[in-house]
C-alpha cells in the first residue's frame, strides 16, 4: 500500500514534468514567439536571446526527463526550482520597470505577468523543493514515474 505522501509526490513531479516539458516544447515549436517573448524582459542584448531561448529549450527539456527518473529526480528538482526562482526575478524586474502588459512567455494561451504569476512561481518553487528533498525512491514505478 502506498502512502499519502507518495501519492502528493507522483502528483507533484507530474504538475512540475508537465509544466518545464510544456515551457520547453513551446520554445522548440514557436521558437520565435519564445524569442520575441524573451526579449520583451529586456535583460540581454536582443542578438543572443535566439541563442538563450534554444539554450533554455534545451535544459528545460532535459530537466524534464531528470524530474521523472528517480535517480536524477532531487536534481531535477533543483534545477526546476531555480528556473522558477530566476523566472520569479524576471518577473518582478518586468512589473518594477513597469512592463504590465508583458507576457510569462511560459506557453499555452498569452499570460500577461501580474501579482498572481509571482505567487504562481512562488508556489512552484514550493513544491520543487519538496520534491528536492522527499527521501530517494520514495516513489517507485518501474524506474520511472508515468
Amino acid at each position: 500500500m502506498t502512502s499519502l505522501s507518495t501519492h502528493i509526490e507522483i502528483c507533484l513531479v507530474t504538475l512540475l514534468f508537465m509544466i518545464i516539458a510544456r515551457a520547453s516544447w513551446h520554445k522548440f515549436t514557436d521558437f520565435y514567439e519564445a524569442v520575441g517573448f524573451a526579449q520583451d524582459y529586456d535583460v540581454v542584448p536582443a542578438a543572443w536571446t535566439p541563442l538563450l531561448v534554444r539554450a533554455l529549450a534545451i535544459v528545460e527539456a532535459s530537466t524534464a526527463l531528470a524530474l521523472i527518473v528517480p535517480a536524477s529526480r532531487a536534481w531535477g528538482a533543483l534545477i526546476a526550482g531555480t528556473f522558477f526562482f530566476v523566472y520569479l526575478l524576471l518577473m518582478v524586474h518586468a512589473l518594477g520597470h513597469g512592463k504590465s502588459t508583458i507576457n510569462c512567455g511560459c506557453g499555452g494561451a498569452p499570460q500577461p505577468v501580474s501579482q498572481m504569476t509571482l505567487l504562481r512561481n512562488i508556489t512552484l518553487i514550493a513544491m520543487a523543493g519538496v520534491i528536492a528533498v522527499a527521501p530517494p525512491g520514495t516513489i517507485e514505478s518501474g524506474g520511472i514515474v508515468i
